[in-house]
């Protein structure tokens, strides 16, 4: 409904209009669930980073892989709406500190996309080079953007769960661990708390 988007929707439908965006997959799921579907994404700075060092940056947010190797800071959507609380960590929580983007200045909200715009830009002919470099054009080009665009309907889709089932296998689950506690417990000579590291370390190497 917003008019600024109806705007943008022939540019982000259209597969000639080739873009880079940092995350695309994220993007493809938000802009999806607005009947909207992005086309012509040739680049993901978040992807190619990932890609160059799997282990390094995780999630590899736009934040951290400007700071690595643009050696500057953007700012976060944290820094514009007030929020704590990690979305990766407690996506479902919400934060009564935290404003809703609508809340924010549009002024701020340009500012914002202005530097995330920017950051991108300079990234893309790093990491372009980079996994280039590494000789892994191929598998991104021909695995991980396709992959992403799997994932993306594949989020949207969602699971279908058979609750009763489900609770059948927890059911069994609790009854094996149960089990299994007592066993640990009689070759321990007394009753600890098998899910604390210090508790079984005590038993494992003092006792």
């Amino acid at each position: 409904d917003d008019a600024r988007l109806i705007a943008l929707i022939p540019f982000l439908q259209d597969e000639t209009k080739k873009k880079t965006i940092h995350d695309h997959k994220a993007l493809t799921v938000l802009l999806a669930r607005r009947g909207i579907t992005l086309r012509g994404v040739v680049f993901d700075p978040q992807l190619a980073s990932f890609l160059v060092d799997p282990n390094k940056l995780l999630p590899h947010p736009l934040s951290g892989v400007t700071k690595e190797y643009l050696h500057r800071s953007i700012p976060e959507k944290k820094d514009l709406t007030g929020g704590t609380i990690a979305p990766r960590k407690k996506r479902d929580c919400v934060d009564p500190g935290e404003k809703a983007m609508a809340e924010v200045s549009v002024v701020d909200v340009a500012r914002y996309a202005v530097d995330c715009c920017q950051a991108v830009l300079g990234l893309t002919p790093i990491l372009r080079d980079l996994v280039k470099a590494r000789g892994q054009e191929g598998y991104f080009h021909d695995i991980d953007l396709p992959l992403a665009q799997v994932l993306a309907k594949m989020e949207l889709a969602g699971v279908a769960i058979d609750v009763d089932v489900l609770k059948v296998v927890g059911d069994e689950l609790r009854a094996r661990l149960a089990a299994s506690t007592t066993r640990i417990h009689g070759h321990a000579g007394r009753v600890f708390n098998i899910a604390s590291p210090k508790q079984l370390g005590e038993v494992l190497f003092d006792e």
